[in-house]
């Protein structure tokens, strides 16, 4: 499964502290560590432009003054990140697109189309023209809103197409599930919009009454504003083109025809558009909402080359596990691209690793251990028997994503104790003669670190439970040196066995036996805990883990699962 995300710069740069050009370089740098194919980035923050259009509004930080005392961290917070942005004085939508392009990553044009306002509080000069204004049949307007049959409109909103596209964006997502906070249906749910005299004043043309003389469920007068949307987002389709994704944010959950007046069925059916993603306004993220919404849009598109995605609101943040939940929802119900609601999201809620690890089809489902139960010590002859595991991928090191150097190993529940057999292949590094008189002290862990950093060493990292936060840490080199430590207790010492043996100059083998008192637990049938494995290889500046990382440390949320039998 792909997995596709949305980014709003002015997020990144609030919570992560990424302004300005460096700032951007940094946002794809999470990009690439998380293996992003396609980022859809947002063009219009409301209704004002987040690069120097020469037609709308745009973005000036220290203009928004209404940023103040807003949630989503709010007062001078908000005040101080907001001021830092002038998309005035430098373009960072082209900047965006000349990153992502040299990192081999596409970059799509977010486009919120039906608003010219966002919230209340970042409003265009254009949205501020009532005559523009989406109309109910009492003849009330909503601010923030635009009525898409308006020639008026039509002209602007291609004319800003032009200047999007003329920054080279890989395509453009049409973002019709917002509408300034405003619902497009009352509530029978039918869309209630569309009384602009022009729009009455056609319709009357063709059909000879005043659609507010009709109910709303009037299906002519439905067909009608279907039919007047649905042509100009094929008018948008055109200036695309073909070799440019137009793909479409909807609400999963409503009849689009009725709801929003968006006829998917007939878009999907042309071949208009490339892509359907869901968004649910309640920013539920259960892994049942997410196959659910699948569901729902597959219900309302009928075109064979228009695919599905699934969607992830993380907005109110999520645990890894859970966000693994959503992501193999989305695919048991048929989706083969998920989007993640929003990019900033992959640091701030731990969500890299989990994403990477999709990309290369190395999820915790997929890389999952068992380890079988013994009721002896395992022999000589019991280990030619033992499952190996092979396939680490680099944490650190040359730019490549498996390691270069073999690595296996074994896992066997014995009656008393967990044994480990690491098989490590590969150059290794020599010690001076200096650094090893240092090897009491080191093994005191007062002074000797250089011959530790020098020493080609294996880490069996465990969590019982798993509880995802706590931790015991084994480790041993290949010299036969060894100790542990536990994540809230930490002084370092040896209480279980460990052997080094060298096999050839090219092979040795770490031999792990920690005793489950030692552990604090007894696994028991199909109990589960969590699990990493990682290899460091002083020669050539190698460190390798058997479930992909991308954390700085030791973080036990990171991991994989073994499971006993």
């Amino acid at each position: 499964m792909k997995i596709y995300t949305i980014s709003t710069l002015h997020d990144w740069t609030h919570f992560t502290g990424a302004a300005g050009p460096t700032g951007i370089e940094r946002i794809f740098d999470w990009m690439t560590i998380a293996r992003i194919e396609r980022v859809y980035w947002r063009v219009f923050e409301g209704g004002l432009a987040t690069y120097p259009s020469k037609l709308a509004t745009v973005f000036r930080g220290s203009q928004v003054k209404s940023w103040r005392g807003l949630g989503d961290g709010g007062g001078p917070k908000s005040e101080q990140w907001a001021t830092r942005e002038d998309c005035s004085r430098w373009d960072p939508l082209a900047l965006a697109v000349e990153i992502a392009h040299r990192r081999g990553i596409e970059l799509c044009a977010w486009w919120t189309l039906c608003e010219e306002d966002h919230g209340g509080h970042v409003g265009s000069d254009f949205g501020q023209q009532k005559q523009f204004r989406l109309q109910t049949r009492d003849g009330k307007d909503y601010p923030g809103t635009v009525e898409l049959f308006l020639p008026q409109v039509q002209r602007y909103r291609l004319a800003i197409l032009k200047e999007i596209l003329e920054r080279n964006v890989d395509g453009v997502l049409l973002d019709f599930a917002r509408n300034n906070a405003t619902p497009s249906a009352a509530s029978d749910g039918y869309h209630h919009f569309g009384f602009n005299a022009p729009v009455r004043k056609a319709f009357y043309k063709h059909h000879g009454v005043d659609p507010i003389d009709l109910p709303s469920d009037d299906q002519r007068w439905v067909a009608f504003k279907n039919a007047y949307r649905a042509e100009f987002i094929r008018q948008i389709r055109r200036r695309v083109g073909k070799n440019r994704h137009l793909d479409l944010m909807t609400i999963p959950h409503v009849n689009n025809y009725r709801w929003l007046c968006l006829d998917l069925p007939a878009l999907s059916r042309d071949g208009t558009l490339d892509l359907v993603m869901p968004f649910n306004m309640t920013y539920c993220n259960s892994p049942r909402a997410t196959a659910e919404q699948v569901r729902q849009l597959r219900s309302q598109i009928k075109g064979r080359h228009t695919k599905i995605a699934a969607g992830i609101q993380a907005y109110w943040g999520m645990t890894p596990d859970a966000y693994e939940g959503a992501l193999d929802a989305a695919h048991t119900a048929g989706a083969r691209t998920t989007v993640l609601y929003e990019a900033d999201m992959l640091p701030r809620m731990n969500l890299l690793t989990p994403t990477r690890a999709h990309h290369l089809r190395a999820s915790r489902g997929s890389r999952g251990l068992v380890v079988k139960m013994c009721r002896s010590k395992p022999s000589t002859t019991h280990w030619r028997h033992v499952d190996h595991h092979r396939g680490l991928y680099i944490v650190a090191g040359p730019d490549q994503v498996k390691a270069s150097a073999a690595t296996s190993f074994q896992i066997v529940a014995g009656p008393d104790s967990l044994h480990v057999r690491v098989h490590c292949m590969g150059r290794q590094a020599e010690v001076p003669s200096e650094m090893l008189q240092e090897k009491a002290a080191y093994l005191k862990w007062i002074g000797g670190r250089n011959f530790w950093q020098r020493s080609d060493k294996v880490h069996v990292l465990l969590d019982p439970g798993p509880t995802r936060s706590d931790y015991q840490h084994y480790s041993g080199d290949r010299h036969g040196n060894a100790w542990t430590e536990k994540r809230f207790l930490n002084p370092w010492s040896t209480t279980w066995t460990y052997r080094a043996v060298r096999e050839s100059a090219n092979r040795w083998v770490a031999e792990f036996e920690i005793p489950y008192r030692i552990i604090g637990d007894r696994p028991g049938k199909d109990a589960q805990w969590g699990f990493q494995l990682v290899r460091e290889q002083c020669a050539t500046r190698e460190v390798a883990s058997w479930f992909i990382s991308t954390a700085y440390g030791v973080d036990p949320q990171e991991w994989g699962d073994m499971r006993f039998v």
